[in-house]
């Protein structure tokens, strides 16, 4: 085993609820500039909690905070899924950290990237499959994912930066 997968599997839980922490951390700095900046207005001021009640908790629910959450309720799936089908298999599917490193590269997409991260994971993987099995004609071999997941949630960032943010399929999938 590398250094780095030493270092990977000692950590990456670890690093994977550091994210979140970071990732909702950040969600709470920006509702509490929503509400500084609707503060200063005097039109936007009638829409804070002093006169709407739960508007403005509602309003900062869904555009700051949902996204994040539904992508950590769906990494904590495919956490859980994986482990699990790991062990009923005998550890022979997923080394130990791929789990986390899954979950991690699925939330960091976000929602609704983690939809094309996991269409993407799918096509490259049995693409994958398919020229190995061509080339060498071995039914028993073993391609791991565990490079996979960090270079496609890199590549779905990049794919939902350049293009597909401006689309009205991506506009309709957010909340």
């Amino acid at each position: 085993m590398a250094s780095g997968r030493v270092w990977l599997d000692r950590w990456v839980k670890k690093l994977f609820w550091v994210v979140v922490f970071l990732y909702f951390a950040l969600d709470a700095m920006l509702m509490w500039q929503q509400y500084r900046l609707w503060d200063t207005n005097e039109l936007s001021r009638f829409l804070l909690p002093s006169y709407q009640g739960a508007y403005f908790f509602s309003y900062s629910f869904y555009n700051i905070f949902a996204p994040h959450i539904i992508a950590l309720a769906v990494a904590l799936v495919l956490v859980y899924v994986t482990t699990k089908l790991n062990q009923k298999r005998n550890y022979v599917l997923f080394e130990k950290e791929e789990p986390y490193l899954a979950g991690l590269s699925l939330f960091l997409v976000g929602y609704p990237g983690w939809l094309l991260f996991l269409v993407l994971l799918i096509a490259v993987y049995l693409t994958w499959q398919l020229v190995v099995l061509i080339r060498r004609r071995n039914l028993n071999l073993r391609l791991p994912l565990y490079s996979l997941w960090p270079f496609l949630a890199l590549v779905t960032a990049v794919v939902i930066e350049t293009w597909l943010s401006n689309t009205d399929l991506w506009k309709l999938l957010k909340i």
